[in-house]
């Protein structure tokens, strides 16, 4: 009986700290921000090459990933002053078809407890 008292606290806990650590306005926000900038600067079309080449002057460790055939760039962390969560980092997925830039899709992770 405890063992199993003990998995009920435990998957408890686990659902606090993800509710707890749902994204913030701001992050949100960021995201949209981002999303607008990331059109502008490296349009749909854009060739591989600029791409890479214009996201380097936003994270200069973005790089491309072969498996997805995209480019990952870190965009930006915003602190966050909640319980479960001292931190988000915006990212950014570039992904390409054969006329270059295809879309970005934008994600935030929280760096929580």
């Amino acid at each position: 009986m405890p063992m199993k008292r003990l998995k009920h606290l435990l998957l408890h806990l686990s659902i606090l700290v993800l509710v707890a650590c749902g994204d913030s306005n701001i992050v949100s926000e960021r995201g949209v921000y981002w999303k607008s900038e990331l059109e502008s600067r490296v349009p749909i079309g854009t060739s591989r090459e600029e791409a890479l080449a214009s996201l380097k002057k936003i994270d200069a460790n973005a790089f491309v990933n072969p498996l997805s055939d995209s480019i990952s760039t870190n965009l930006e962390t915003v602190k966050d002053d909640g319980f479960a969560c001292k931190d988000w980092v915006i990212t950014a997925n570039t992904s390409f078809n054969s006329n270059g830039v295809s879309g970005h899709s934008i994600a935030s992770v929280g760096r929580c407890l």
